[in-house]
């Protein structure tokens, strides 16, 4: 069994207490919580999807290598791609904007943020894409460098 907080079993896991991650929930939890009522524009409306494409593959990828023992590049490949589906999927569809709300209708159990959960359909909301090719980027290089701080040995199976 590896080791907690190993970069060789559960890189993702060691990214979340990274500045760019936390930065990114930061971003989030402000603009939804503040800024798009307090300074509504178009700006804040991209701003949480950028923050939240850029950390939710990681959360999910740190959750799988802590529930399983996934292969890390097969891993990597299907979480990014398949929350890159599911965006452009409820931003350009019924179906899609009907799955996305009722995935987030769980956060109703959160306080405050539970009434608020919303989709505004918008295809220029899919510029925010660029979020989670950053986070890819990021993610891959900054687990590289784990691997790299730990011996040089690959931080996948």
């Amino acid at each position: 069994m590896k080791e907690a907080g190993s970069h060789m079993g559960r890189p993702h896991g060691d990214l979340i207490a990274s500045i760019p991650f936390v930065g990114s929930v930061i971003v989030l939890v402000v603009n939804d919580g503040y800024l798009k009522w307090a300074h509504t524009s178009w700006v804040t409306g991209k701003l949480s999807d950028v923050a939240g494409l850029f950390f939710t593959p990681i959360l999910v990828l740190a959750v799988l290598e802590f529930v399983w023992e996934l292969p890390h590049k097969l891993a990597r490949a299907v979480v990014y791609s398949g929350i890159a589906l599911f965006f452009g999927w409820s931003q350009v569809s019924a179906s899609g904007e009907s799955a996305y709300l009722g995935l987030f209708s769980l956060s109703r159990f959160l306080p405050r943020w539970g009434s608020t959960v919303s989709l505004t359909q918008d295809t220029t909301d899919l510029l925010a894409l660029v979020g989670l090719v950053l986070s890819f980027w990021w993610s891959g290089s900054a687990i590289r460098r784990l691997a790299e701080t730990n011996g040089g040995r690959p931080s996948s199976k």
